[in-house]
């Protein structure tokens, strides 16, 4: 078993603070890790966020807004709702003032992996 605490986890800042994210990232353990992520507004700012080699489980904490997968509608989301995101499959979040999403990446996500496509 392992456990990390939340005052080890990783905090960081993106999009003049739009999105903050805490990283737990278990040192020893490459086959998943999982983030708790506040986005304002849209995410990304233009275009889609992409990750090319994790399979994502992102899990609505709080909050509400709207996923949008490239050439599909966007879809609505609420507190309790899940989605499986997989590798290659554009996205696209927009909040409805704050969400707060749980994202689980196996293999673990890093930002090698990820890239934003335009629209």
């Amino acid at each position: 078993m392992n456990q990390m605490k939340k005052s080890e986890a990783e905090s960081h800042s993106y999009f003049n603070e739009a999105v903050k994210v805490t990283e737990f990232n278990f040192l020893d353990e490459q086959s998943i890790n999982d983030a708790e992520i506040n986005i304002r507004g849209r995410y990304p700012l233009a275009g889609f966020a992409v990750n090319d080699i994790s399979m994502v489980l992102i899990s609505i904490e709080s909050g509400a807004g709207t996923i949008s997968i490239k050439e599909s509608k966007p879809r609505e989301l609420e507190v309790g709702d899940r989605l499986l995101i997989k590798p290659g499959e554009p996205y696209a979040f927009t909040a409805n003032g704050e969400l707060e999403i749980r994202y689980i990446a196996t293999p673990a996500w890093s930002p090698e992996q990820s890239r934003i496509i335009e629209e």
